[in-house]
């Protein structure tokens, strides 16, 4: 139970708002919910590298391709295949592929040969494993050979350093110079992976774009068995595709001149309960399995773009237009202030004094209290029950948010205190998924 206020003149004198289930309601965006803090901000202000404090500009597993590519073309040596090549701009300062001006990120994809690695696995123990000298790598179940190639592409990437659990995320962005056409070939990517010794594939694709035909797709993947090998004992890996967007095909028929019909915005609301995906304000589609989101782990934030889209099953070919221009305008965090052991009680109290959190419970007003709520916003929050007294009004110009919520167990925001390592080798095959 709920309730969203917005006064012009109101009275209260006494409520009780308790709640008997562990839904609740989200009345208001982060930026307008003063209950929420923003814990990340990146808007590419004052500087023309990528914040080291912030982003790693390349995978730190230390593998740019972490992919092994099809095959490498007979008699060249070069990788026909390139998946998240993100290595070329290894160092912050590099702008080969990515550069920042004027407070916007533009990650560039470029059709020039490069050097790069390339990573093979193979069962262990193996006649492989052995004629190579490898021993089991981070997976206990193969070995990983790595050596280096000449890729047709190259890419852009940003890697976060710090992982997250639950919050709002957002992006602002744009594609320069897309056209509906059947020849792209590659995706833009705003995704969150991790795994660890308990769940062996966490992601989190807040979108992936098939810029071959538009398509704007969000998943969930999660495979909570770690048994080496690739069937899921567990059945929570799930793959949601987006069901019909009020828009079809959200980028086709839009303004093919400024970009991706000009500058979008991207959500994804990551709440223990559900997750809740949009797109330019449009809820997009909501994944609500929480026996299946307890298991994901926190993650780091990867924004990338796929050369070529496998993720899509797409291919480029001579008609792409190189270079890709990805524009970035900011990356953000929200995640809401717990006080979820802390009962607490106000008497005498304003908008101005009051302090948005999510309490143990609250209480407001009583016998001789003066609490009176004017031209504010004030989000009044308890995990078990929320209670306003006598002496409590709400006045002019006042926005107030009622509401029981569970708390956010397990939320945080943290530099990892182990390196990442890189995605299981059968990670595409497992992501991927038909253009249709």
């Amino acid at each position: 139970m709920s309730i969203f206020c917005k006064f012009d003149r109101a009275r209260i004198i006494l409520l009780l708002i308790m709640s008997l289930s562990t839904t609740y309601s989200f009345a208001q965006l982060p930026f307008n919910n003063p209950v929420f803090d923003t814990v990340f901000v990146e808007t590419f202000d004052a500087r023309p590298y990528a914040n080291s404090t912030k982003w790693y500009p390349y995978y730190p597993w230390g593998l740019g391709n972490f992919f092994s590519c099809d095959t490498v073309s007979a008699g060249t040596g070069v990788c026909p295949r390139v998946q998240y090549l993100a290595h070329v701009d290894s160092n912050r300062f590099d702008t080969t592929n990515r550069v920042i001006r004027s407070g916007v990120c533009t990650l560039i994809a470029k059709d020039s040969l490069v050097y790069g690695p390339r990573r093979d696995y193979f069962p262990y123990p193996s006649t492989e494993c052995t004629s190579l000298g490898l021993g089991p790598s981070w997976d206990p179940y193969r070995c990983m050979h790595d050596y280096t190639v000449q890729y047709k592409y190259s890419s852009g990437a940003l890697f976060s350093r710090q992982q997250f659990k639950y919050g709002y995320f957002e992006m602002r962005f744009r594609l320069r110079d897309w056209a509906v056409s059947s020849h792209n070939g590659y995706s833009l990517n705003f995704w969150m992976f991790n795994q660890s010794s308990s769940v062996r594939h966490s992601e989190l694709d807040i979108f992936e774009i098939d810029c071959t035909n538009g398509k704007y797709t969000n998943n969930v993947h999660v495979d909570a068995a770690y048994d080496g090998n690739d069937s899921i004992t567990y059945d929570g890996y799930h793959y949601w595709e987006a069901p019909p967007h009020p828009l079809a095909e959200p980028f086709v028929g839009l303004s093919q001149t400024t970009g991706i019909g000009g500058w979008h915005t991207a959500t994804c609301f990551w709440s223990p309960d559900s997750i809740t995906f949009s797109y330019d304000g449009l809820e997009h589609r909501v994944a609500e399995n929480p026996d299946t989101n307890k298991y994901l782990i926190p993650m780091p934030m990867i924004i990338d773009l796929g050369l070529e889209a496998t993720n899509f099953c797409s291919d480029i070919d001579s008609l792409t237009n190189f270079p890709i221009l990805w524009d970035i305008d900011y990356i953000k965090v929200w995640q809401p202030k717990l006080a979820c052991t802390t009962p607490q009680s106000y008497c005498n109290v304003t908008a101005s004094t009051f302090d948005s959190k999510l309490y143990e419970n609250l209480t407001i007003g009583g016998s001789g209290c003066t609490a009176n709520f004017n031209n504010g916003n004030v989000s009044a929050l308890g995990t078990e029950y929320v209670e306003l007294k006598e002496g409590v009004e709400i006045g002019n110009n006042m926005e107030m948010l009622i509401d029981v919520w569970p708390c956010w167990d397990g939320q945080l925001i943290q530099m990892p205190t182990e390196p990442y390592n890189p995605p299981p080798p059968d990670f595409l095959k497992r992501k991927q998924h038909p253009s249709e």
